[in-house]
Formats: C-alpha cells, sequence, structure tokens
C-alpha cells in the first residue's frame, strides 16, 4: 500500500513533469516559428497553469511507525563505534596521515563517547548534523594531537584528517535520519467503491501552485537555484 507522503509527492512529481514537457513542446514551436518567414514575427503560445486543485477520496489501511521516533528524539540516530571506525579509516587514507591502525581506536573510542554524550543532551530534537559532526571531529583531533608530531606537513594533515573526518561524520548522519509515522492508503477507484462505510473515507483536496526556479551560473561550471 502507498503511503499518504508518497502520493502526494507522486502528484507534485507529475505536475512538475507536466510543465517540464510543456515547455519542451514550446521550445519546438519556437524554433518552427524562428525559421519562418512570417511567423517569426508573432509571440510563442505559451499556457500556465497558475494552480491545479484536485480532489480525491481513499481508504486509510494502516499507520506504521508510531514509536520508533518519539516526540522529542534525536532527527537521526546515532553512529555506531563500526561506523566511526571506518569513518577515521577512510579519513586517515585520505589525509596520509601517519596513523597506525592501532592507534585508531583511541580516536574512535573518543569519539562514541562524545556521541553518547551530545545523544543524552536535551532536548535531543534540536541535535544538527553538522554541530554533531564537529563535535566528533574534534574529539578525535584532541588524542590525535597527542601524538602528532611538530612539523607543519604534519599539522597541514592533521587538519586536512579532520576536516575529511567531520565531512565523513555529516554524510553518514545524514544516512541515518529516523523515519517518522505515516499513513498508509488505498487510493484505487475500485477499492473505494467497494469500501463499506462511505463516511470513514478520507477526502483530501490538494491544490499545487505553479512556481519556478532561476538558473545562476557560478565558479568553476557549477549553478544554483534562486526563486523567479
Amino acid at each position: 500500500m502507498p503511503r499518504l507522503a508518497d502520493f502526494l509527492a507522486a502528484m507534485m512529481a507529475d505536475a512538475v513533469q507536466a510543465r517540464v514537457r510543456a515547455d519542451l513542446e514550446v521550445l519546438k514551436v519556437a524554433k518552427a516559428y524562428s525559421s519562418h518567414a512570417l511567423l517569426k514575427h508573432l509571440p510563442v503560445p505559451r499556457f500556465r497553469l497558475p494552480d491545479i486543485t484536485v480532489e480525491f477520496s481513499a481508504v486509510v489501511t494502516g499507520v506504521e511507525g508510531v514509536g520508533q521516533s518519539p516526540i522529542g528524539g534525536p532527527a537521526f540516530a546515532p553512529p555506531t563505534e563500526k561506523e566511526l571506525a571506518e569513518i577515521v579509516s577512510r579519513s586517515r587514507e585520505g589525509a596520509n596521515l601517519p596513523l597506525p591502525p592501532e592507534q585508531s581506536k583511541p580516536l574512535v573510542k573518543a569519539m562514541l563517547a562524545r556521541s553518547k554524550q551530545l545523544f543524552a543532551r536535551e532536548p535531543r530534537y534540536l541535535l544538527h548534523t553538522s554541530e554533531v559532526a564537529k563535535e566528533l571531529a574534534a574529539a578525535a583531533l584532541v588524542v590525535a594531537e597527542r601524538n602528532a608530531k611538530d612539523a607543519e606537513p604534519e599539522r597541514e594533515r592533521l587538519l586536512a584528517f579532520g576536516k575529511a573526518l567531520g565531512e565523513g561524520v555529516r554524510r553518514l548522519l545524514l544516512g541515518k535520519l529516523t523515519e517518522s509515522p505515516h499513513v498508509q492508503l488505498n487510493v484505487a477507484s475500485t477499492e473505494v467503491k467497494a469500501h463499506d462505510n462511505h463516511d470513514s473515507l478520507l477526502r483530501l483536496r490538494l491544490t499545487l501552485s505553479e512556481d519556478g526556479y532561476e538558473i545562476v551560473d557560478r565558479d568553476e561550471g557549477d549553478f544554483g537555484l534562486v526563486p523567479e
């Protein structure tokens, strides 16, 4: 059974694709107009749909995830010791830090201890992935600096190591977002019609408002999006 969020997302995605197909069709017409002696002096037709209102009925088949993500809990699950060990290993190799594997264990333990402190702090729902990543990387660097040499190349590698640690933890936590409770429903017309009690049907009215972004070029071939 689909989730309510998935169904609504599919409706919005279809509306976006409709706008894309319409714009591509306008582009084809514009090319045809531009190559015609008379049509090139006329405006290219283009239509907009400022609002699309959709009404539908659905049968609620259940609610899942209740209790798995308690109110007030963190938005993401804490990292495990194994996950932190893998991040330390990758960051050490990426920064070319001459740190023996056996010396990585104290770093992992320091990160794990700091993680437990952060996730025990209230209110936990205010925890942010970037904040946790920064704190865990700092805890590991404190331990790593104890055995570091004073040479400048060593300091540079430590800084690179700390940066890689923070980015690794941040990416990990983004993939550990806790799932909120979700409603499951059936929107098939045959199932809705066959439902015994029509008074218990879920009736929704969805209005999609047209909006858009402008592409802004950035350095190195990158781009950004800003509202129209």
